[in-house]
């Protein structure tokens, strides 16, 4: 009788210890998560905010890369949102997370553009554009009443020199915008076009569908991406150049995908899966999207196949919550911990 006693009393220390380590593992890695092997630079929140002069009352909305290839430069640009306050647009430098320049008033939806023609960096400043110098970030120009027409807008493409299609959202389907630019500097914008996104298969409308990244490639392709509302799929169409995509933009309501006689732009697509949290990222080095089940990872997938094919994951946290960004034509992306409240730069993992 003894012995069982003992043996029980063994067990239970075992048990005990087994418990203490994988406690003790859980806890250093919530403490110091494998991701920092990765990191090049950390800011908090609060430092953030307090360099940037953003209140407590706004909340990080949208994470967004920029890159300035004639000047080696990247920049991260956050924009922040509060009931109580302006909206916020952030300028951090890409190589160090420093904070460099604040916008306030930037209106309502991400507008964030790279003009090589102009040699400037286009945001929005309530329904006007401002382009800034891609170096100081100083405002060297401002164009009035372009958003006037526009709910969300997201990305631009210049199509020449006197051309700007800027796409977003109008009143909930997926739109464009086509902004005219005459000989005196002038710029002025048309009312936004809804979008139509397929013809026949899957069975959907504009409304359906939202804007999740535009991605346009070293060999002039355009990749746009496109989340579905209610769903676990998403679409990453493809033109084989911006001249096409525009073009078929310029179409007005006609379908992104139809059958055609008239011309050789239409795209193709692939069917990508979204992110639990409705994610997805597209750059050089392939899709990405966050994924939770048993444990938290970023997949990275290869889209220049028929269909989507995994291609490697990065480990994060199991009860990890946040989301990330990509430089499009480099190695490096961003990586926001909300239950720490900081924002990481990282290297890649590929």
């Amino acid at each position: 009788m003894m012995k069982s006693s003992g043996r029980a009393a063994v067990m239970f220390m075992l048990g005990l210890a087994v418990l203490a380590i994988n406690s003790c593992d859980l806890f250093k890695e919530d403490m110091f998560p494998a991701y920092l092997g990765h990191e090049e630079a950390r800011i908090s929140l609060s430092e953030l905010r307090q360099a940037a002069g953003v209140p407590e009352t706004a909340r990080l909305e949208t994470i967004r890369t920029l890159e300035i290839p004639a000047l080696n430069k990247g920049y991260v640009v956050l924009t922040f949102y509060g009931f109580f306050s302006p909206p916020y647009q952030v300028f951090l430098d890409g190589k160090s997370l420093a904070v460099l320049k604040t916008f306030t008033d930037v209106g309502n939806g991400r507008f964030l553009m790279y003009d090589a023609n102009t040699k400037g960096i286009l945001i929005r400043h309530f329904n006007d554009i401002l382009v800034l110098d891609p170096g100081s970030l100083n405002e060297n120009e401002q164009h009035q009443a372009i958003f006037l027409y526009f709910d969300d807008p997201w990305f631009g493409v210049r199509k020449d020199t006197n051309t700007i299609f800027v796409i977003g959202m109008h009143s909930g389907d997926v739109s464009y915008l086509k902004v005219n630019i005459d000989g005196s500097n002038n710029w002025t914008g048309a009312s936004a076009s809804q979008k139509d996104i397929f013809f026949t298969y899957p069975s959907s409308d504009a409304a359906d569908f939202y804007i999740k990244d535009l991605y346009i490639a070293a060999d002039s392709g355009v990749y746009l991406l496109l989340g579905q509302k209610e769903s676990d799929r998403g679409y990453l169409f493809r033109w084989n150049t911006a001249e096409d995509f525009i073009g078929d933009l310029s179409e007005g309501s006609a379908p992104l995908v139809a059958p055609t006689t008239n011309n050789d732009y239409k795209p193709t697509y692939i069917q990508v899966p979204k992110g639990k949290d409705g994610s997805g990222y597209v750059c050089r080095a392939g899709y990405f999207r966050t994924y939770r089940d048993r444990t938290s990872v970023i997949e990275r997938y290869r889209y220049d196949t028929a269909q989507a094919s995994l291609i490697d994951s990065f480990s994060l946290p199991s009860n990890f919550q946040g989301r990330a960004a990509f430089f499009q034509n480099g190695d490096a992306w961003v990586l926001f911990d909300e239950g720490k409240q900081t924002l990481h730069l990282m290297r890649g993992w590929w």
